[in-house]
């Protein structure tokens, strides 16, 4: 039987069956006893269900795998507590690019507590990253992300250059662009100027597999085909 309720990884439709089974969760990697599963094959257990949007982000980004930044930011932003325009997508930011990074490096140890320092980071300047003080929180997120890896690179006596730097370059490809306020935008092109970042300053590349905004049709104010995400043709442009 078809609930009426979509799966957070993939918005598919899930399905009730008639007997429970073992599902491995895909936000916690717990094992659970369910009756509902989305149509591909997907599970979140009831505890990672009713996270809240902040926790949501933690577990997520501690738990996968993948090295794909703009693949674990495109599902983690499916969750319906992160909204549009909140300060959540400066946490988000953060918590992906970490999560990338030590996926890359096999650190699983450290992923999750520098995910959880980023998040305590991100909360003390939030009052102050938005539009009126001049400056993005996702911007800001990229020099955060930074500050937590960079006394394991060779660069780490440059720190404060380098956080700036990180920071400042996510901070003019979002002035550069000069359409309306998006977070989601604004964070997919934070994403990228740190992936080139890293490439470029640290020898360390990330790659990505593009994206293709899910969100336009929600928000009134979207410049379509204006934006780089509008389209995944687009968004792809920016391998690395």
């Amino acid at each position: 039987m078809k609930n009426k309720r979509s799966c957070l990884i993939c918005m598919e439709s899930l399905t009730e069956y008639q007997h429970s089974q073992k599902h491995i969760c895909m936000i916690c990697g717990e094992i659970s006893d369910s009756y509902i599963k989305c149509d591909r094959g997907h599970f979140v257990c009831d505890r990672c269900d009713n996270l809240d949007a902040a926790d949501f982000i933690e577990t997520f980004c501690a738990f996968t795998p993948t090295e794909d930044p703009m693949q674990t930011a495109q599902i983690a932003l499916r969750h319906p507590k992160i909204g549009f325009n909140t300060l959540l997508h400066h946490f988000l930011t953060a918590a992906v690019l970490l999560s990338s990074y030590y996926n890359k490096k096999k650190r699983f140890d450290i992923k999750r507590k520098k995910i959880h320092e980023a998040r305590l980071l991100l909360d003390k300047v939030n009052f102050c990253a938005s539009p009126t003080y001049g400056i993005c929180g996702s911007a800001v997120a990229c020099g955060v992300f930074l500050s937590l890896i960079i006394g394991e690179t060779p660069v780490a006596v440059k720190s404060w250059e380098m956080t700036n730097r990180i920071t400042a370059q996510a901070q003019l490809a979002l002035v550069e662009l000069g359409s309306p306020r998006c977070c989601k935008r604004d964070m997919f092109l934070s994403l990228l100027e740190a992936l080139h970042f890293l490439r470029d300053y640290l020898d360390i590349i990330i790659t990505h597999t593009g994206i293709e905004c899910e969100f336009h049709a929600n928000f009134k104010d979207c410049p379509g085909n204006k934006c780089p995400f509008f389209k995944v043709e687009m968004g792809a442009k920016k391998l690395i």
